[in-house]
């Protein structure tokens, strides 16, 4: 797995981060990205390398307000749901009804499949 982050939102910062990820790995055969703008950069930087999703390369928009412009697979943060929790809790523990440290809780997700993610057979590496 390679973690790359880009510095900016423009096409000029995804295709640097997408050009020094593939110069470290080149047999990426997944990109998550957590960050619904980017998804029409990634696809437009994996294009000029001459990849297409999903036929090439899968592509998954994780942890974002549900907006990918469906051009992606996407598990959403349904931010609500979040924020309403985390309030909840902070009530709690100002209360004194909560001592727990280091909580965690899992708030599910409803993932959107839209063709983007495919199972690939994973290349033998020496």
């Amino acid at each position: 797995m390679t973690r790359k982050f880009a510095p900016g939102k423009t096409i000029d910062d995804v295709n640097l981060t997408i050009d020094e990820a593939f110069g470290e790995d080149p047999q990426i055969s997944a990109i998550i990205c957590e960050e619904s703008v980017s998804v029409g950069a990634i696809i437009a930087s994996l294009n000029r390398r001459g990849l297409r999703v999903p036929e090439d390369i899968s592509l998954m928009a994780a942890c974002v307000g549900g907006s990918s412009s469906r051009l992606a697979d996407e598990l959403p943060m349904n931010p609500n749901a979040v924020c309403e929790r985390a309030v909840e809790i902070m009530i709690a523990a100002l209360r004194g009804e909560r001592h727990d440290v280091g909580y965690v809780e899992l708030l599910p997700a409803e993932y959107h499949a839209r063709g983007t993610m495919i199972a690939r057979k994973l290349p033998t590496r020496n």
